[in-house]
């Protein structure tokens, strides 16, 4: 999927900015008329602009057409791509919109083929010259009713191009947790490589994107900081439904505690955010007991007291203590998982 969101990329044609940038393009090309020369002045005429408005013509009709065509159809999208666009684009403007731009690149068609025959059936160069403005007027008056649009489309179009390079078609791994409790260095520690830091899409958030890699292929991991680590209710609008949209690529859940509280949240803070998680996703969310390197027994336990649980890991992603532990476990899950599907 990931291969596939690149190739959408990369086919777009974008909308022009402005409906005159189209119609300043569409004169350019009219400039590159025919030197061909007829028997006398009213032939010549006829050949250069018969030239003039087929090029132009042509120019128009691709353009507006690739930009309608080449764009991605929403409905072939992953939900989570889907989910993303929503909350910066009106999915069903940019479709009407889209609709509208084809069908003007059809209306300039007709508009240029009925012109060109009447440019050849003139039998005066005034006539001549008549139609081609008449032609370029008409098509300035089309590409002026769709500005909005165009603008619209290639909004959508920029939107697309900022969508984060996720492969949702590999097992993922979403790491959560509240600020400072070492998310990010247990990626780093999971991954052995540098993650990729990349845009998140409509916030001022960002992306973590590591791999896991085994004999058996690749697990993708994932953090997501300042998405998942508050509660729902403390979030912004834009930012509830770029949390929503993770559900849709979320295989299992490392939630991270940090026992000792250093990283300036309280165990009962870190609950809430558990809370909140396990309330948008489906799948198994697991706690991570970080900081074994600083943490007391009287930490561990105090942590298992408010969070009223038993089982979970613990390691510290500091050191690398128990790490390989953790990684080995997330790889036999995903092979059981797999040999269950």
């Amino acid at each position: 999927m990931c291969a596939e969101i690149a190739r959408l990329k990369q086919q777009i044609v974008f909308a022009p900015k402005t409906s005159s940038e189209l119609f300043e393009q569409m004169v350019k090309q009219c400039r590159k008329r025919t030197t061909k020369k007829g028997a006398n002045k009213l032939e010549t005429r006829r050949i250069r602009t018969l030239e003039c408005i087929k090029s132009a013509t042509r120019f128009a009709v691709d353009k507006l057409k690739n930009v309608a065509l080449k764009s991605p159809f929403v409905e072939d999208l992953h939900p989570f791509f889907r989910e993303l666009l929503e909350i910066s684009v009106n999915i069903e403007d940019y479709k009407s919109c889209a609709s509208r731009v084809y069908s003007a690149s059809k209306l300039i068609n007709r508009i240029g083929r009925g012109y060109i025959i009447k440019v050849k059936r003139s039998q005066k160069t005034g006539e001549i010259v008549r139609f081609e403005r008449e032609f370029f007027g008409r098509t300035y008056s089309i590409l002026k009713d769709i500005e909005d649009c165009l603008s619209t489309v290639r909004n959508f179009q920029v939107t697309f191009q900022n969508l984060p390079d996720i492969d949702v078609s590999l097992p993922t791994v979403i790491i959560a947790g509240a600020p400072n409790v070492g998310k990010s260095s247990l990626l780093r520690r999971l991954s052995r490589a540098k993650p990729e830091v990349k845009p998140y899409p409509f916030t001022t958030k960002e992306l973590i994107v590591g791999h896991l890699e085994h004999l058996l292929g690749k697990i993708q991991l994932i953090d997501t900081p300042g998405l998942l680590d508050s509660p729902l209710e403390e979030k912004k609008n834009v930012e509830r439904k770029a949390v929503i949209a993770l559900k849709h690529i979320s295989n299992l859940v490392l939630f991270i505690v940090d026992p000792t509280e250093t990283c300036g949240f309280s165990l009962d803070y870190q609950k809430k955010v558990l809370e909140s998680v396990r309330s948008i996703v489906s799948c198994d969310v697991w706690i991570v007991l970080n900081k074994a390197d600083i943490a007391s027994p009287l930490d561990v336990e105090n942590f298992k007291k408010k969070f009223n649980i038993n089982e979970f890991f613990i390691m510290s992603a500091e050191k690398g203590l128990n790490i390989d532990k953790l990684k080995n476990e997330i790889i036999e899950y995903f092979q059981n998982r797999n040999a269950k599907i």
